[in-house]
């Protein structure tokens, strides 16, 4: 699927939200799948008192699982005019999460083909961070929704795209080059993250060691990543192409 089309369904729902101050995103390849993406924000963080979307047919049809969610959990809901944009205040958030990952993909030279990964992390890092915005007065989003102080030692050794070493069989096998793309909370033990590899597919593993700045300024170690940065590039973009 084209990029500009997998965007188009972020605009169009991605952000569920329990209030201004908290949101999560859901990156789907089809707008049908909105129903999963609500039913996922009830199962990590409870139901919002209330919703408001924009009303598309993939919500508001008879018989679609959007719906069927809201009357599960008895959300209280109200639907936007058509092309009334200032009636949701997700579409700022919407904005906002898309300049910080703009901002990072032209930092690190992030291939554009990973901005469902790229955006999930801004999201996450964002609902983890102490901040003024929303009436916060500098507490931290995710801890105003549960009410618990959260655990951010899986965000601290690593930033989105860096370079990684990746050793496979437990561990034991010689190091090989990888790009981190996040936190994968629903697969594995803990700390098990998201990792690109050289045939530009996306895997959970555990196995994950930072490259240290010293092990980079060696022509040896930038050799190996420049390899697996054009190998990897070079198939992302043949997949999206396919």
């Amino acid at each position: 699927m084209a990029d500009a089309s997998r965007l188009m369904v972020i605009d169009m729902l991605k952000c569920l939200r329990t209030n201004l101050i908290f949101s999560r995103i859901y990156p789907m390849d089809s707008k049908k799948k909105a129903g999963n993406a609500l039913r996922l924000f009830c199962q990590e963080f409870g139901a919002p008192e209330k919703l408001t979307f924009d009303g598309s047919k993939e919500q508001t049809k008879k018989g679609t699982e959007f719906m069927k969610q809201i009357r599960t959990h008895n959300i209280d809901y109200h639907i936007c005019e058509p092309d009334l944009h200032n009636q949701k205040h997700v579409e700022g958030v919407v904005r906002e999460i898309r300049r910080r990952w703009y901002r990072i993909m032209i930092r690190q030279r992030v291939p554009k083909e990973l901005w469902d990964y790229g955006l999930r992390w801004v999201k996450e890092t964002s609902s983890l961070t102490h901040t003024t915005a929303g009436g916060l007065d500098g507490h931290i989003p995710i801890t105003q929704v549960t009410g618990d102080t959260p655990d951010i030692s899986e965000y601290l050794d690593f930033g989105f795209y860096d370079r990684v070493w990746f050793k496979d069989n437990a561990g034991l096998s010689p190091n090989d080059p990888r790009r981190w793309l996040g936190v994968s909370s629903r697969t594995g033990r803990l700390m098990c993250y998201w990792i690109l590899n050289q045939r530009g597919a996306v895997i959970s593993r555990s196995t994950v060691q930072r490259v240290t700045n010293l092990a980079l300024s060696t022509p040896s170690v930038k050799d190996v990543f420049d390899k697996f940065d054009r190998q990897a590039r070079s198939l992302l973009v043949s997949c999206t192409i396919g």
